[in-house]
């Protein structure tokens, strides 16, 4: 069971008494490659007066809502996003309880889901950022499969430090340590650098070295205003793509920035607009494509393939439907369609059915069309909305009439099929039909198509 729970909404969290914390073994596999504890800066038990506040401008997790990086695993695309999730949980650590952040981490590899964890984040009194325990779910095929490396502090292990007060270069440091579950140590290598942002160049970069488990090692960069930058090592990359640094204006977006006409403004040059839509996707990884809101031959390419669709089968449901006639009788469904008053009658009930969708189709595609030259505006007012309601009616009559079309059992009469044509001129078959019984009309030698 967690000992996390849920905040109760008032005060700040516990402070214990300062202490020292236990130097815990070298949690890589092979017991070696760690640091020695006299170089940890970790080890002095922390105190937590205001944890949610977390203001260290190289982890801003309180004021950094969202964030998506973008990278290569093994050779395969890989991106992840982090955010910020709304109130503050409470985890019991080192006899105290101290109230925490929670922040959402989804991982995507080959564009497939593949971990989702919650992190919890709280800030000391000195400053430091101190990682207190994550929630971790791996997928296989779009499914829980593992939560291995789930832990919580004062549960598998003490609490690690995810980033000092005023880091300097030799600093070491764990950011997991629970051996034997999770375990990372991190050696700072230089501050004070200078790396390329989202806006620009960003100065007060920190770039430090992480000892994993396995005794591998990759860097890390990490910008004031940005939280974690980059990490690289053994050919794998993952660097921050998009960001709402900590300095961003407040409040809504302006609603101009929804067009291209805003991106012809910020660039200063209609004829740069596009060279930026096609470097803003790349960074997402997305496929580049002009607005969409005008662009309706997506809705009217679907409508007519449905049309098509309807009509392909009334015809065949027309054919059927005449071929089922008593006069002709070269068809019948073979099912339903009988008649209390006219045992005689087969009536072609679900060809009526798809004929009737049919008929109807091609006028919703025609309104459709129509809509799409109403769309003159990036927002069209009346197009769209003529759009999704005939699109939806016309998607129905399609499926309906797939689904008759699929269940309709047909039923070839052979004596029907070696009919000699003549005329039967209406009275003749009448007085054929009230003579031949209903016995001998389902006793025809019958075959199934």
């Amino acid at each position: 069971m967690l000992a996390l729970t849920a905040c109760d909404g008032g005060g700040r969290g516990s402070v214990p008494a300062a202490s020292t914390l236990p130097a815990t073994a070298c949690g890589t596999d092979s017991g070696r490659g760690c640091a020695p504890s006299a170089k940890r800066i970790d080890l002095e038990a922390p105190t937590f007066s205001d944890p949610t506040e977390i203001t260290n401008p190289l982890f801003p997790i309180s004021r950094l809502r969202s964030v998506v990086l973008l990278g290569h695993v093994d050779g395969k695309p890989f991106r992840t996003e982090t955010t910020l999730l709304p109130g503050t949980r409470t985890v019991d650590w080192n006899g105290g309880r101290i109230r925490v952040l929670v922040s959402q981490y989804v991982a995507y590899l080959d564009r497939r889901l593949q971990e989702v964890a919650l992190d919890r984040y709280a800030q000391a009194d000195d400053g430091s950022v101190w990682y207190l325990g994550e929630d971790v779910f791996d997928y296989e095929r779009g499914a829980v499969a593992a939560t291995e490396g789930t832990w919580l502090a004062g549960r598998e292990g003490p609490g690690a430090m995810i980033m000092p007060a005023e880091p300097k270069v030799g600093d070491v440091y764990r950011t997991e340590n629970a051996p034997g579950i999770v375990f990372e140590e991190v050696t700072v290598k230089s501050t004070g650098g200078t790396v390329s942002g989202p806006r620009g160049l960003v100065e007060g970069a920190l770039v430090a070295s992480e000892l994993h488990a396995d005794g591998s090692r990759e860097d890390k960069t990490f910008a004031p205003g940005y939280g974690e930058f980059r990490t690289a090592g053994g050919g794998d990359l993952e660097a921050l793509a998009l960001a709402v640094p900590t300095d961003a204006s407040t409040g809504a977006p302006p609603p101009e920035l929804g067009t291209l006409a805003a991106a012809a403004e910020l660039t200063g040059s209609p004829a740069a607009v596009l060279p930026l839509i096609d470097t803003f996707a790349a960074a997402l990884g997305l496929a580049p494509a002009a607005p969409w809101h005008t662009t309706r031959s997506v809705i009217t390419r679907a409508g007519d393939s449905l049309v098509t669709c309807c009509d392909a089968w009334g015809h065949v449901a027309s054919d059927v439907a005449i071929g089922s006639r008593h006069e002709i009788g070269e068809f019948a469904e073979g099912r339903g369609g009988g008649s209390s008053t006219m045992p005689h009658k087969n009536n072609p009930v679900l060809s009526v059915l798809i004929r009737r969708a049919a008929l109807i189709a091609p006028q919703l595609g025609a309104t459709l069309h129509a809509a799409s030259a109403a769309s003159v505006d990036e927002r069209s007012d009346g197009g769209w909305h003529a759009e999704w309601p005939t699109l939806r009616t016309l998607t129905r009559c399609a499926v309906v009439a797939a689904a008759h079309r699929g269940h309709q059992p047909l039923v070839v009469i052979d004596d029907g099929l070696c009919n000699d044509g003549s005329p039967t001129h209406g009275g003749v078959f009448l007085l054929r039909a009230s003579h031949d019984p209903p016995s001998r009309v389902r006793q025809r030698e019958d075959r199934k198509l």
